[in-house]
């Protein structure tokens, strides 16, 4: 089973759900959270070595590494460019650590997208 961080496709319609990209074309079991409005998926996928292998090679899809190995700055550098933030991801720790600050992320993204206008003094938020 593989971990993934994965670009997503689709507007939310009935036609057109959101969903990660490549993940559900290959016909294999996979679940997914959701970074709220933004497209990104942390998806967790049964596939094969071919299918991984063809996922590595695709420019918005990172393939998270065993998560108990150490981060690394070069699979590191990758994951935040495709988050677009450092999301708790820090060098030395282990992959399983990084992964949950990135789930942690995805939740709180989902969070606020449920909220709605938020009033601080005179300002509306």
């Amino acid at each position: 089973m593989g971990l993934y961080v994965i670009m997503g496709q689709g507007d939310g319609s009935d036609t057109s759900p959101r969903r990660p990209r490549y993940i559900p074309d290959l016909g294999v079991e996979w679940s997914a959270m959701d970074a709220g409005p933004t497209d990104l998926f942390l998806v967790s996928a049964e596939v094969d070595a071919a299918a991984e292998a063809m996922l590595r090679t695709l420019p918005d899809v990172f393939v998270v590494p065993d998560l108990d190995r150490t981060v690394d700055s070069i699979e590191a550098g990758a994951l935040v460019f495709l988050l677009g933030t450092q999301a708790g991801i820090v060098l030395g720790t282990t992959w399983r650590t990084a992964m949950r600050h990135v789930a942690i992320h995805f939740l709180q993204a989902q969070f606020a997208q449920t909220l709605g206008p938020i009033s601080l003094g005179s300002h509306v938020l």
